[in-house]
């Protein structure tokens, strides 16, 4: 038990405050098990697993750029016309440089 626990036992215990004690210990598990049950709630295995390869974790990263670039693009959709030209320039140059960054990463992760 952490330090912080073992001293609220310690104060309910020596105030006869059973009840609080009690509640305190539930509420302790039962945010725990929400905490794990959470993370993996209708989630694939595969989520939790790491790249084995470079060239897996460059996917992956490349999949996460192209992702954030189609949401650019949806967003810069929905701006006035005389808008558009200039966010879909920005949401390109990230695209780009978020590539970039990726092959980093990559090159360094597994090296």
């Amino acid at each position: 038990m952490n330090p912080l626990g073992s001293s609220v036992l310690k104060s309910a215990l020596n105030k006869g405050s059973y009840g609080l004690l009690l509640l305190l210990l539930c509420s302790i598990g039962f945010a725990q098990e929400a905490a794990k049950s959470v993370e993996k709630k209708g989630d694939p295995a595969r989520w939790y697993e790491a790249d084995s390869t470079q060239r897996d974790y460059l996917e992956t990263l490349k999949k996460e750029a192209q992702s954030v670039y189609q949401e650019s693009k949806s967003k810069c959709h929905l701006l006035p016309a005389n808008e558009r030209g200039d966010c879909n320039k920005d949401a390109d140059k990230q695209l780009a440089s978020d590539l970039a960054t990726a092959k980093k990463q990559a090159m360094e992760q597994h090296n």
